[in-house]
């Protein structure tokens, strides 16, 4: 009587949950579900952690170095309007280096075609001494 008495809601709790009595029934697989499970919990928290970490790295960062930028750009602004005619000197810079960059190419160009005249006349001497080498009838 006492025995069905606390043995009566288990059954009927294990009948109506088949997935708990089947652990119950097979622990060693049950328990290597639960630790595989309980990993993959651990992991998730980890990286759900590291990632609001970075995010509030992130964010305070921005925060912090925005006062800097500003202070930056407003400088910035303020010499542009202070000097007269910054553009000609970056105009004048770029010029020379567009002619220098022209000297460079004339003379490898040069070079090059001193190379080819060479290679001419060293094509002509192999033909000349291959002339030479054929014993003609």
């Amino acid at each position: 009587m006492i025995q069905t008495l606390f043995s009566n809601p288990f059954q009927n709790w294990f009948a109506q949950h088949p997935r708990v009595d089947w652990a119950i029934s097979h622990p060693v697989i049950s328990v290597v579900v639960l630790l595989v499970l309980l990993s993959l919990l651990v992991f998730l928290f980890q990286t759900l952690s590291r990632s609001i970490a970075q995010l509030n790295v992130a964010f305070w960062s921005t925060i912090f170095s925005l006062p800097l930028k500003l202070g930056r750009f407003l400088s910035n602004g303020l010499k542009f309007k202070g000097t007269q005619n910054p553009l000609p000197v970056a105009e004048k810079s770029s010029d020379l280096v567009l002619s220098d960059r022209s000297l460079e190419l004339s003379e490898i160009l040069q070079k090059l075609e001193t190379i080819n005249r060479e290679q001419t006349q060293l094509l002509e001497q192999i033909l000349e001494t291959l002339n030479s080498q054929i014993p003609t009838k």
